[in-house]
């Protein structure tokens, strides 16, 4: 590997040197190749629930009542978290988790007043949440780093290893995201046939709202051109 004449390390970048990650691996590993690289594999995960019920059923001679409800549960771990466009690569050890949630309801009710009029009941509701929550294996007030946002936002701030050389980053995902969308609808429908002519009158009322709460850039980004710089704790 490439030698480095550096006069003095930084304390905090020797103790993020020597520093572990909870399952026992270096948060900076030590490179396998001449080049300076590091090669690995990390495992992301990803499944799935859904539940799904239908209801039909004739509540008389001229009602009908129809139902449906469908349930989804999906959690999703990215090992590796994103980076942003000019960005080196993420270490493993900072992924992101991620949760989606959806639900959704309908409600239909038929009733015939004669074979030429019909009144048709809708009522719908959904639900759909989005969670993205930064894995923060270490945390910044360990390693003697202090920062505004820590209490808010505790983890890592983004720490680019060696921009100029191709390097790598390490640290807390800049993404924060929580949210929710739920809509509630109603619509009333009645047909009419007379003779040749068929006319449809009705309405339809809805409600929609969306809710977020994000933080982006809240952890803050640490860039060192070199990795001779982040030696010596010069940014």
């Amino acid at each position: 590997m490439n030698t480095f004449r550096v006069a003095s390390v930084d304390s905090i970048s020797l103790q993020m040197l020597n520093l572990k990650l909870p399952n026992g691996r270096f948060l900076i590993p030590t490179p396998q190749t001449s080049s300076g690289r590091v090669t690995g594999s990390v495992v992301s995960t990803y499944h799935e629930e859904q539940f799904n019920a239908n209801l039909d059923d004739h509540l008389g001679s001229r009602d009908s009542l129809l139902g449906k409800f469908f349930f989804a549960h999906a959690p999703l771990f990215s090992a590796l978290a994103g980076s942003n466009f000019g960005v080196p690569a993420s270490l493993p050890g900072f992924g992101t988790l991620v949760n989606v949630d959806n639900r959704v309801l309908s409600v239909q009710v038929i009733h015939t007043f004669n074979p030429t009029a019909v009144n048709e009941s809708r009522f719908g509701y959904s639900f759909l949440r989005h969670d993205e929550v930064p894995q923060q294996s270490v945390e910044d007030a360990s390693l003697g780093i202090q920062r505004s946002t820590a209490t808010e936002y505790p983890g890592l701030p983004l720490i680019v290893l060696g921009r100029d050389q191709g390097g790598a980053s390490i640290g807390t995902s800049d993404l924060t995201y929580r949210g929710i969308t739920r809509s509630l609808s109603f619509a009333d429908l009645l047909s009419v046939q007379r003779g040749r002519h068929y006319l449809r009158l009705g309405g339809e009322i809805m409600r929609a709202g969306w809710r977020a709460r994000a933080g982006v850039y809240s952890y803050g980004e640490i860039d060192f051109p070199t990795f001779e710089d982040f030696l010596t704790g010069n940014t």
